[in-house]
């Protein structure tokens, strides 16, 4: 498995928060990390999250993977997010993203959450929310 980009940062929106993977990432590799996001002092109530995935190589994850990040996301209910917006524009991510959202239907990530097939229609996504 090549070495995984798993970088996050602080902005001044529209997004305040951008989480961005690129290459493969293992099950271990996503839990550890989400942790340094979970923890860091700047992530507040409200905030408007994107998660990056336009680059992500998800060939080594399986079902029981998605299964497991979906039970670990009971963690980001502390968080009380805005929105959550993910871009996944490869089909076989924005497949397990769907399968993540089915075994994690109890689960309160956020006020708003969606799945898109580009960083762009998140932008307008949120905009759309704003509008609201």
């Amino acid at each position: 498995m090549e070495a995984v980009d798993y970088e996050y940062a602080f902005t001044d929106g529209p997004f305040d928060l951008v989480v961005t993977l690129v290459g493969a990432i293992s099950r271990a590799q996503m839990i550890e990390r989400r942790g340094g996001v979970l923890g860091d002092p700047r992530l507040q109530p409200g905030m408007c999250v994107l998660y990056d995935l336009t680059g992500m190589d998800a060939t080594g994850l399986t079902a029981d993977d998605i299964r497991t990040l979906a039970r670990d996301s009971r963690r980001y209910e502390e968080a009380k997010l805005g929105a959550v917006a993910v871009a996944a524009p490869a089909p076989l991510v924005y497949g397990l993203i769907r399968m993540f959202e089915a075994y994690a239907t109890d689960v309160d990530i956020a006020e708003h959450v969606t799945v898109v097939d580009s960083v762009e229609a998140a932008y307008r996504w949120l905009e759309g929310l704003a509008a609201d």
